[in-house]
Order: structure tokens, then C-alpha cells, then sequence
């Protein structure tokens, strides 16, 4: 079995539409597949990376898309941000929730959390 990986890059200007494409890049792979999402800020690009096995490793489950939320604030600190982003985390519930990333981008922290339809 093979780790894979896709990484979408694109300026931190569509930001939204960098997510929805990882989004839909990890929906694909499906929960039998996908191990977790990571995102970064690369020469002032966005930079998603959808890591996922090469065949199923879980039992089959209910195929679905894959949302996100976005917890940002430049002026919010990391513990305000990751506590935004926990008890968002916790209403969607372990069976759903796929992970958190965060990153940093121009002093504006960005905490993400993935999670099943």
C-alpha cells in the first residue's frame, strides 16, 4: 500500500476556492482512503495538500463530501483561534471529523477543521 498525496497551490487572494478544492479532492479519495488534509503559505502561495492511501484501508462507510470551516484572525490569538476551532470540532462529532491544520500567513492565523457531510 502507497502513501499518495495532491497538493493544489494558488494565491492567498482565493483562498476560499484553494479549500473548495481540496475539498473536492479529498471527497474523492473518500473516507476509506483519506488519511488528513495540511495547509501552508509557500513564496506568498497557498498551499493545500490532500494526503490519502493509494486503496481503501477502512471498511467501507457512508461516502459523502468532505467541508470545512475556517477559523481566521489576525488580531485573535492561537489559544482564542484552536478554542474556536475545538468546540467547533467537538459539535461535529468524532464519527465526522477528519482533522485540524493551521498555518500562518502575513501575521493572520488560519485553523481549519475538515469534516464529513
Amino acid at each position: 500500500m502507497n502513501l499518495k498525496f495532491e497538493t493544489i497551490r494558488g494565491t492567498w487572494a482565493t483562498w476560499h476556492e484553494l479549500f473548495d478544492s481540496a475539498a473536492a479532492a479529498a471527497s474523492a479519495a473518500g473516507p476509506a482512503r483519506l488519511i488528513g488534509l495540511s495547509h501552508s503559505e509557500d513564496d506568498n502561495e497557498g498551499v493545500i495538500t490532500v494526503w490519502y492511501w493509494d486503496e481503501p484501508v477502512l471498511p467501507k462507510l457512508a461516502a459523502g463530501q468532505v467541508l470545512f470551516r475556517i477559523f481566521r484572525g489576525g488580531w485573535s490569538s492561537w489559544q482564542t483561534l484552536f478554542a474556536e476551532a475545538g468546540a467547533f470540532a467537538a459539535e461535529v462529532g468524532p464519527q465526522k471529523l477528519i482533522g485540524l491544520s493551521h498555518s500562518e500567513f502575513k501575521d493572520d492565523g488560519l485553523v481549519t477543521v475538515w469534516y464529513w457531510e
